[in-house]
């Protein structure tokens, strides 16, 4: 995962095809150094990262690591192919990092890293893109991810969204998004039977809101799209993790590329079924 994100973050600001340099330290990815870059034993200092595509192109990277402090490293390209036909590169990449943003009483609608996924990161831009998910009557992107139980067989990114929350979790909700102001989006949850209450992410359970950037990222993507997830069970009940497992594999065989990493015997068991 690191090794991608390094060639992401790198092409993201122009470094890898323009200079052909690689950046260690940015906001996908916090490698530290070229010291640290490589195996502490290792009597060779340089470091190859490759791509090989299912149509045969293929794209490796030699990285010069010989300088144990630089941070911008120079690095030989050699391949066939444009880099901007690799589901990496490509504005509908997703990556959720392990550290997502848990509940908030606001959240922004922009963030100030240097560049982002439309769902942040960190997740913290999932409200925000919902709010105008809906507005916008935004559909799926593949069509055999329609949830069952949606009303008329709907393929509307919102409905979908509650109706397999609602099947992970094993609550009867309605995620809600709200705008405080031109720069602030309020996530709420309505809970069925509470009387018509919403209910702020503060006051449910945290993995409502870590699970929540995790199922949109599976129903925006389309065939071919990657999707990088780390650790996808944060904060989920065991039963749900196995939900959510069930779900990625939906989204896999309906064509998402998907990288995930876990420690959880439940999502991974649910890979196996």
């Amino acid at each position: 995962i690191q090794s991608l994100l390094l060639l992401k973050q790198s092409y993201e600001i122009g470094y890898l095809e323009l200079k052909k340099q690689v950046d260690l330290s940015n906001d996908y990815i916090d490698l530290e150094s070229a010291e640290s870059l490589c195996y502490t034993m290792a009597k060779s200092r340089t470091v190859d990262v490759g791509i090989t595509l299912d149509n045969g192109d293929s794209h490796q990277w030699s990285i010069n690591a010989s300088d144990p402090k630089q941070k911008i490293l120079d690095c030989q390209y050699t391949g066939n192919g444009n880099l901007s036909d690799i589901s990496l590169f490509k504005n509908d990449f997703i990556f959720l990092e392990a550290e997502r943003w848990g509940p908030r009483s606001v959240y922004n609608k922009k963030e100030t890293r240097n560049y982002n996924t439309k769902l942040g990161i960190q997740g913290e831009l999932t409200p925000a893109y919902l709010l105008d998910a809906i507005a916008n009557n935004e559909k799926i992107g593949m069509e055999g991810m329609k949830h069952p139980n949606v009303v008329d067989g709907s393929d509307q990114l919102y409905e979908n969204l509650n109706a397999w929350m609602e099947e992970i979790v094993h609550l009867p909700l309605r995620a809600r998004e709200t705008e405080v102001d031109e720069s602030t989006v309020k996530l709420l949850y309505n809970i069925e039977g509470s009387l018509g209450r919403s209910y702020s992410a503060l006051q449910v359970g945290f993995g409502l809101t870590f699970c929540l950037p995790i199922v949109v990222a599976l129903l925006k993507a389309r065939k071919g799209d990657l999707l990088i997830i780390e650790n996808p069970e944060a904060h989920l009940h065991p039963a749900a993790q196995a939900k959510l497992g069930m779900l990625i594999c939906l989204a896999v065989h309906n064509g998402a590329q998907i990288i995930i990493e876990s420690h959880s015997d439940h999502i991974l068991n649910s890979l196996r079924y």
